[in-house]
């Protein structure tokens, strides 16, 4: 199940849940309240990777159903996924677990300038964004 929020509590008993108040989480950590189990089930053979019991972050969680589904953008969200298996509005995960903030600028800047392009694109049907999408 995934839901477009979490559920409303007090700040205090998320600072008890979690054993750390939410000012001295590391991003890591930050991020780690929003991993949500997820299962695909198909009747036909899925591609490499499907039906691993990682919990996922939302944001390109997506592209596991869309790849399956022949989404016409499908291949460039596995690619992404590979290298950044989470990204939620907060920030996003490499390959590595590392935990980064949308705040920040890095080498995977452009990734995400590039997958919010693709977003817009598929929007708005501008066309600008087809060849990062279109093999």
């Amino acid at each position: 199940m995934f839901g477009d929020h979490q559920p409303s509590v007090e700040q205090g008993f998320l600072d008890l849940a979690y054993g750390v108040t939410q000012e001295q989480m590391t991003m890591e950590q930050y991020m780690g309240k929003y991993y949500v189990p997820f299962v695909i089930w198909a009747n036909y053979p899925c591609r490499d990777g499907a039906g691993d019991d990682q919990p996922q972050l939302p944001g390109p969680v997506p592209p596991a159903v869309r790849g399956h589904c022949g989404h016409p953008y499908g291949d460039f969200l596995w690619q992404l996924q590979e290298e950044l298996p989470a990204l939620t509005f907060v920030g996003y995960t490499d390959a590595a677990g590392r935990a980064y903030s949308h705040l920040e600028t890095n080498a995977y800047t452009g990734k995400i300038e590039d997958y919010q392009r693709v977003q817009y694109d598929r929007l708005f049907d501008g066309g600008a964004a087809a060849a990062l999408y279109q093999g």
